[in-house]
């Protein structure tokens, strides 16, 4: 896996760890979208802790989060969180809650 220092670009972050439980944060982000890619390079600048875990919406993983959430893998929104409890948040809601 690709080291999660800042100063790297998003591609070398590793976007999912199967291995890893439901009970961390994963933050779905369009990967087609540069916004989108430059709230991910922000949140992870704050995330010392390293406790959040991200995907393009359009991998497998976010695919699957988005089915099993009731959500059209098809529609994308630009930021989907799914909480360490469970939650799935949309948009702004996602990303408030991801920079907290």
């Amino acid at each position: 896996m690709g080291s999660t220092h800042p100063g790297l670009p998003l591609d070398s972050f590793p976007m999912s760890r199967p291995n890893l439980g439901q009970d961390q944060p994963l933050l779905l982000f369009d990967g087609e979208c540069g916004l989108c890619s430059r709230a991910v390079q922000f949140i992870l600048r704050r995330d010392r802790r390293q406790r959040m875990l991200f995907a393009p919406l359009q991998s497998a993983v976010g695919r699957e989060v988005l089915v099993g959430a009731g959500l059209d893998p098809e529609i994308l929104a630009s930021l989907v969180l799914r909480t360490g409890d469970g939650e799935v948040l949309l948009r702004s809601d996602a990303a408030l809650r991801a920079a907290a």
